[in-house]
């Protein structure tokens, strides 16, 4: 078995302020929805992604 540094997980709140007006029907999400989402996402990994290139 092959020893492995820990691998960095960060807890994503994808709950606060998405309402049922950011979805276009029961699955899919608004445009702005899809903003929202990606800017969380894009927050924690620019900063997992700026830890690697230290």
């Amino acid at each position: 078995m092959r020893d492995h540094a820990p691998s960095p997980k960060e807890l994503q709140d994808r709950f606060t302020g998405f309402t049922d007006g950011l979805l276009a029907d029961e699955v899919h999400c608004k445009q702005a929805a899809a903003e929202c989402i990606a800017s969380r996402y894009y927050r924690i990994l620019e900063n997992v992604l700026e830890v690697k290139n230290e």
